[in-house]
């Protein structure tokens, strides 16, 4: 499809008063080789940001964005709802042949989209999802998210090898934004949906500036939201663990009596 006809893709980005980041990634996106003839549409999910959006860029430059439209948001919401904001106003404009979930502070790769916009014409219908090869940044930080997914996939039985960095084909789409756990975290929500997933190995992306916001305490919150998505599966599972446990202590305190 991509060779012959030019497709439409939607790219969705929540940004937090990191507009020197956005206009980066704009000079990136039109920078950019393309496997085929494609035009973005940019939708800036301003989640809730102190500081007014100005985009630093030459706006009469542009080709191959073909417009930016700004989805503000009246508070701070975070990057899981913001993202899911971003999701259902695209879906619902309709027009586009699939949209493009993404960081704007550079992490998320822009040269890597062509890889994946070819990825997703070799499998039709598929999700296509970024999968970290790299992940650049300090050790502690590595460790912790490595405990992380240890505890996701210990706790649901699922592996999360990939974040919201992802391009959607326009008829999975539906299926995402009528799920209500789009709205705690889409990498989750992808891995528990039954929809066919393609993953394309990727490195991870420098920052364009500033520093980046995640903490320790948003990364807990990170992992929380996504295992919310299992919440009856994390359940049932620590409820076995518990009658378990408790077994096992009733038995070594009979065998202690006897």
């Amino acid at each position: 499809m991509i060779e012959h006809l030019k497709m439409r893709v939607a790219i969705v980005t929540p940004v937090f008063n990191d507009w020197a980041s956005l206009a980066h990634l704009i000079a990136a996106l039109e920078a950019a080789e393309m496997p085929g003839p494609v035009a973005f549409s940019l939708f800036v999910v301003d989640d809730g940001s102190s500081e007014r959006a100005v985009v630093d860029y030459p706006m009469d430059t542009l080709c191959r964005i073909r417009e930016i439209e700004f989805i503000t948001l009246v508070c701070n919401l975070g990057h899981q709802r913001a993202i899911a904001v971003g999701s259902v106003e695209t879906y619902s404009r309709g027009g586009f042949d699939a949209i493009l979930v993404m960081d704007s502070d550079g992490e998320d790769r822009p040269t890597d989209t062509p890889g994946m916009l070819a990825e997703a014409a070799r499998n039709p219908g598929h999700i296509v999802c970024a999968q970290r090869q790299r992940r650049p940044g300090l050790v502690v930080f590595r460790l912790w998210y490595a405990c992380y997914k240890f505890v996701f996939r210990l706790l649901t039985g699922r592996q999360i090898d990939f974040g919201n960095f992802c391009l959607i084909p326009r008829e999975r789409l539906e299926t995402l934004v009528s799920s209500s756990s789009i709205w705690n975290n889409l990498a989750a929500t992808l891995t528990r949906s039954r929809l066919p997933l393609t993953r394309r190995p990727t490195d991870r992306g420098h920052r364009y500036a500033g520093k980046s916001k995640m903490s320790l305490v948003s990364l807990v919150m990170h992992g929380l939201s996504a295992m919310a998505v299992y919440s009856d599966i994390v359940m049932v599972r620590l409820m076995l663990a518990t009658v378990l446990r408790s077994a096992v202590t009733l038995m070594a305190s009979l065998r202690s009596w006897a």
